[in-house]
């Protein structure tokens, strides 16, 4: 019998993706292309874009922290964890068979946070195409320190950044985010909520194997006293992300590069904080193709 076969590997927890540098369930001293270059041709983009939409999803929960911009000058100085699970239509996509195998067909077959079962379709002369697994994957957890200053002509300005490099296991990991947000009940008289804009771009890498920019636009309206705040989180997002790794048998392995494009746009989120003293505590969950949720906390200078 005759098999033919991509190149089967499983991901890692995602672990290098935690933006703090959590690396649960290290695998030994093999490189993170290891876990990503198990496509090439026509099927890559859609095993590999689910990882792309929960790092876009997951990286925008949990910024926004009150829902009135501070009026005078303000610095909150915090840290926000947040975390992701897939949706079940997250976990397969359909695939084609390639190399030639005959007759062609397509399957439905784990993506690359999908089940951790191959998929094997029978081809003519007792050849066998074999898809490969996915991770499993049950959640991705990430974390990013935050810097907030309020109180400027109605606005606020947050600044997110982090960058290590782990050698060999993952590489080096660049985080960087910038983004604002206007307050708008100013031009709003006797408007009983608080509303505001607000734009964030983040670029997130994992050199050389990923690189990736996020785009959120947002709209915010929620109730707050002094010690207390609610909010409605509507935006629309967008996500452009560069896979890079090595595919082939040494000492043949060839580059190869997929670029995906996010395919949830729509993103929503409901979150309330709190008050106390100097510190500030805020909660939040939505969607944004996944599910989302973050815990974040700031000190109030």
């Amino acid at each position: 019998m005759h098999t033919f076969s991509y190149r089967s590997s499983m991901l890692t927890k995602l672990g290098f993706l935690c933006i703090l540098g959590f690396y649960f369930n290290p695998v030994s001293a093999q490189k993170i292309e290891d876990f990503i270059n198990s496509y090439i041709g026509d099927n890559a983009k859609d095993y590999l874009r689910p990882l792309s939409d929960m790092i876009t999803g997951n990286i925008h929960t949990g910024i926004r922290e009150w829902s009135l911009v501070d009026s005078n000058f303000r610095i909150k100085l915090g840290l926000v964890v947040m975390a992701s699970a897939p949706t079940s239509g997250m976990r397969h996509f359909t695939a084609k068979t390639s190399f030639g195998f005959e007759p062609e067909q397509s399957a439905k077959v784990p993506t690359i946070i999908g089940p951790n079962e191959a998929v094997a379709l029978d081809g003519d002369n007792g050849t066998v195409f074999i898809f490969p697994v996915g991770y499993n994957l049950t959640f991705l957890p990430m974390a990013a320190p935050q810097l907030t200053i309020g109180g400027l002509f109605h606005s606020e300005l947050t600044v997110r950044y982090f960058g290590f490099d782990l050698k060999d296991e993952v590489g080096k990991i660049a985080f960087l985010g910038l983004g604002a947000r206007h307050q708008l009940n100013p031009y709003l008289k006797n408007f009983p909520f608080d509303l505001s804009v607000g734009y964030f771009y983040h670029r997130f890498s994992t050199e050389p194997y990923l690189f990736s920019n996020h785009h959120l636009f947002s709209g915010h309206i929620g109730k707050s006293s002094r010690i207390w705040s609610g909010m409605l989180t509507l935006g629309f997002q967008a996500s452009a992300t560069r896979f890079q790794y090595e595919y082939g048998t040494a000492p043949n392995n060839e580059l190869y590069e997929v670029r995906v494009r996010g395919a949830k746009p729509l993103f929503a989120e409901l979150s309330g904080a709190l008050k106390l003293w100097i510190f500030q505590f805020r909660a939040s969950v939505g969607y944004a193709g996944p599910w989302n949720a973050a815990f974040g906390m700031n000190i109030r200078i």
